[in-house]
């Protein structure tokens, strides 16, 4: 926002600094040599995010190796059908591969979230549609679910499977859900549109409209508008 170097460069210390900890917090190690997700799913999420970022601005090739690898590992098998992650209460997080149980699947709506952010920023990071796919599924059917139609509702964890022991709240003590569902819907007209030079990416179905600027042929910089029309959500 500033182009002052000293936040970026205070930002790869945060991540660089790791190593020394626990896997709750993906301290365990230096965060290019991380290669399983564990710990904290939304902390994690954030984490990778972060990382994400800071490549795309500095070109850290080993942030990327890294964070292609971690993909690679939820996408194998620490991910439900519905895109949700974070399968146990207890550690509001991942466990092993294959460990995605139903009725006790946690899927903290926060981890939803978390895990679009990520997606999206490795999509703006390579171009590769693979990551569009995976934001728009826990979209549409985990992160989704954490809202009521009406929007004054909520869930915290997000189980595949209920016994009538499930239903949505206005508020919690823990109150990190309804907010971020409130910051990431008001930012979703983000998320359908990319743009890369005179290359136009849709991403997401969804009614809308975007103008971008492209360069024509004899080099003038002209308006191009394109729009939508779709029954989605």
């Amino acid at each position: 926002m500033t182009g002052e170097k000293r936040y970026l460069d205070l930002a790869k210390f945060f991540l660089d600094v790791r190593g020394y900890g626990d896997e709750y917090s993906q301290n365990h190690k230096k965060v290019t040599e991380q290669n399983e997700v564990v710990g904290h799913a939304v902390r994690a999420c954030y984490m990778y995010s972060a990382m994400a970022d800071v490549a795309a601005l500095t070109g850290a090739d080993s942030y990327v190796s890294a964070l292609k690898n971690l993909w690679n590992e939820v996408i194998a098998g620490k991910v439900y059908i519905t895109g949700g992650i974070g399968s146990a209460g207890s550690n509001e997080g991942f466990t092993e591969a294959y460990d995605l149980p139903n009725f006790s699947a946690y899927c903290e709506t926060c981890s939803s979230i978390a895990f679009a952010l990520w997606n999206q920023r490795m999509f703006q990071l390579t171009g590769d549609a693979q990551y569009i796919d995976v934001l728009e599924r826990t979209l549409y059917n985990a992160l989704n679910a954490g809202l009521a139609l009406k929007g004054d509702h909520f869930f915290y964890p997000n189980p595949l499977e209920s016994r009538k022991n499930m239903e949505r709240t206005p508020w919690f003590s823990c109150a990190c859900c309804p907010p971020n569902m409130a910051r990431f819907f008001t930012s979703l007209p983000g998320y359908i549109y990319a743009k890369r030079e005179n290359t136009v990416y849709v991403n997401l179905f969804a009614t809308s409209e975007t103008t971008v600027k492209n360069v024509n042929s004899i080099g003038q910089t002209v308006p191009v508008t394109i729009s939508q029309n779709a029954n989605f959500p």
